[in-house]
């Protein structure tokens, strides 16, 4: 798996990876539908920036991708729209183990393409946060 590909999404200094069909479903959408929301934008081979005129700013880069996570850095975890620290352990689709009608914080579809994996983290990054006392994690998401 070290020599696929991926994008390194930056925005506002968080950065995430996300996979290319993510990435270009967002370059495609500032581009096409979502153009009126965007200041400015640059888009080259492998990089792309994307300032939005809401403050953000986006950086997407074509990296290698990480060699395999151990299993416990998995990023399958993520609070909800309704409650961020309660958090849900979430499938492919974004979608809570416990029940499949809870969807992830940002969990959404441009053009076609599932976004919002940016936001799923890993249960050792939430435990060893800052702020780990506010989360409480679904005790049904990790019998599963």
């Amino acid at each position: 798996m070290a020599t696929d590909k991926m994008y390194e999404r930056t925005e506002d200094g968080v950065t995430t990876h996300v996979s290319i069909r993510e990435a270009m479903a967002e370059v495609n959408h500032a581009m096409m539908d979502g153009k009126r929301d965007v200041r400015e934008m640059s888009s080259g081979r492998d990089r792309h920036w994307i300032d939005y005129k809401d403050g953000r700013s986006v950086r997407l880069t074509l990296v290698d991708a990480p060699a395999e996570t151990a299993a416990e850095d998995v990023k399958e975890w993520s609070g909800t729209a309704s409650n961020g620290t309660h958090v849900h352990r979430f499938d492919a689709e974004l979608k809570a183990l416990c029940n499949r009608r809870i969807r992830s914080r940002g969990a959404g579809r441009v053009s076609g393409a599932l976004v919002g994996h940016g936001n799923l983290r890993s249960r050792r990054e939430i435990e060893s946060s800052e702020y780990a006392y506010l989360y409480t994690f679904c005790s049904k998401c990790e019998d599963k």
